[in-house]
C-alpha cells in the first residue's frame, strides 16, 4: 500500500532528479491542475506533454503494468501495481482515486517546499550536489 510516507519518499527522489534534469520545474507545474493519475497532467506530462514522453525522455519504458523496481515508480511518477493493495479507502471504487491522490499531495508538497525555498533564496540547499 502507498503511504504517504512511502510517497513522500519517493517523490523526494524524483524532486532531486528533476533538480538535476529539469532545473526550475516546479515553477513549471500548475498545482491546481496537477493530477498524478492523468497523462496529461501529472509531473512529467506538465513538464513534458505527457506521461509517455516524458518517460521517452529518460528511456523508460511506459508499461502498463508497473513493478516497484522500475525508476519511474521510485521516483514518484507513477504507482506500482502494489500500491493498491490494502488501501484504507472504501467503497472499492474510490481505492484507485485515494492512492492516486495520495502521491498527487505528495508532489503538491513537495512543490510548495521548492518554491518556499525559491522565495527565501535557499534553492541551493534543496538541489543535491
Amino acid at each position: 500500500m502507498l503511504t504517504p510516507q512511502i510517497a513522500a519518499t519517493r517523490v523526494a527522489q524524483g524532486a532531486a532528479f528533476l533538480d538535476r534534469v529539469h532545473p526550475g520545474w516546479a515553477e513549471a507545474i500548475d498545482v491546481h491542475t496537477l493530477a498524478m493519475r492523468t497523462c496529461r497532467r501529472c509531473m512529467l506530462g506538465q513538464l513534458y506533454g505527457d506521461y509517455s514522453d516524458g518517460a521517452e525522455t529518460f528511456g523508460w519504458q511506459p508499461s502498463a503494468c508497473t513493478f516497484l523496481d522500475l525508476p519511474q515508480v521510485q521516483l514518484g511518477f507513477t504507482l506500482a501495481d502494489g500500491d493498491l493493495l490494502d488501501a484504507p479507502c472504501w467503497p472499492l471504487e474510490h481505492i484507485v482515486d485515494c492512492v492516486w491522490r495520495t502521491l498527487t499531495d505528495a508532489w503538491i508538497d513537495a512543490i510548495a517546499e521548492r518554491r518556499c525555498a525559491v522565495a527565501d533564496g535557499e534553492v541551493q540547499d534543496l538541489v543535491p550536489v
